[in-house]
């Protein structure tokens, strides 16, 4: 595999080795040469030693692993060397220290331009795909590194948690609170907001607030009436007794057992009268398996339909509400059902 950026310094510290003998070599005909006289020329050509190193000097400095102030004093003596005849003043002691400081410029560009051959030689053998492959994970482990580290990534969790947090307090009911002195009545206008904003299942503080939200006449579909009825609990919970069993027993004792009670009949414009019975308890109530008293057939535990004597009964649940409505066989009440009791 070939690395561009490797391949431009190797190339670079390679000129520059011989850049910088060439450099020795007028400084050693400037001060060792008794009758020396640079012609134009010889300064010219001098000049452009000196401007050559200048250039590759950069490359040699980005190769650097180690003593990189060795390498930057190139540069420092090439800019105190101006010219030719400036190098015969100087006196025995700057000869020399250019000298010496040459010579460690000269071991440090000799061993980075070795490695720089070995790298080239070692990446020889590497293959390019995997190499880049390589990098690529590299990278990639850096930047997410950086990230996972960074305040913009515990802004991400703080808001995530905070996002969970309020999802599951929204999502989830916790009737515990409900009845909490001080946050039941806060919790239960939450649990109405919900409900009757939101489209969430949610349950009702009391049956007045089925009637007067989902119920309410206003909320009917065209055509539709309300009237309330004048039922007794126990009379209704006994009448549907001889009708079902709930979960294998008498229905009366559960339907009884709901604090709340409430019958409506609905009139439509299309159908006769259908009755609602309404049944509230202050916790939602696990599906029951309504069953035909009679003969113990079974019907669907959810929303059971059930013939008794020309009526049908349909079951289900809204949350903390049965509801059981009747209406004559003939006219089938699944239009109320949807239209009326639609969740």
């Amino acid at each position: 595999m070939i690395n561009p950026l490797l391949e431009r310094r190797y190339a670079d510290c390679t000129e520059l080795i011989d850049a910088w003998k060439g450099f020795m070599e007028f400084f050693n005909k400037a001060i060792k040469e008794e009758n020396f006289q640079p012609t134009p020329e010889m300064e010219q050509a001098f000049l452009d030693s000196k401007a050559r190193i200048a250039m590759l000097h950069d490359s040699f400095m980005a190769s650097l692993k180690h003593d990189q102030n060795v390498g930057q004093n190139m540069l420092s003596i090439v800019n105190r060397s101006i010219t030719l005849r400036h190098l015969r003043k100087f006196n025995p002691a700057d000869q020399k220290k250019i000298e010496i400081e040459w010579h460690e410029c000269y071991l440090l560009l000799n061993e980075t331009t070795s490695r720089l051959a070995e790298e080239r030689e070692r990446l020889a053998e590497v293959n390019e795909v995997a190499w880049k492959l390589g990098k690529m994970r590299e990278r990639l482990f850096v930047t997410l590194k950086a990230f996972f580290t960074s305040i913009y990534f515990k802004i991400i969790v703080a808001v995530g948690i905070l996002g969970g947090l309020i999802f599951a307090f929204v999502a989830t009911e916790y009737d515990a609170l409900r009845t909490v002195k001080g946050i039941g009545e806060p919790y239960q206008s939450f649990l109405d907001f919900r409900r009757d904003t939101m489209g969430m299942d949610s349950s009702y503080s009391s049956l007045g607030k089925l009637l007067d939200g989902k119920l309410s006449e206003e909320k009917l579909p065209d055509g539709f009436k309300r009237r309330e009825q004048e039922n007794k609990q126990d009379v209704v919970a006994n009448t549907f007794a001889q009708v079902f069993e709930v979960d294998g027993t008498d229905a009366a004792e559960f339907l009884n057992s709901a604090t709340e009670f409430k019958g409506v009949a609905f009139s439509q414009p299309d159908g006769p009268e259908v009755t609602a019975y309404l049944f509230y308890w202050f916790e939602p109530q696990p599906a029951k398996r309504f069953t035909y008293a009679f003969d113990n057939e079974a019907s669907n535990p959810q929303n059971p339909t059930m013939e008794y004597l020309g009526n049908l009964y349909t079951v289900f649940y809204d949350n903390n509400v049965l509801v059981i409505l009747g209406g004559p066989r003939k006219n089938d009440q699944e239009p109320v059902r949807r239209r009326v009791f639609k969740k």
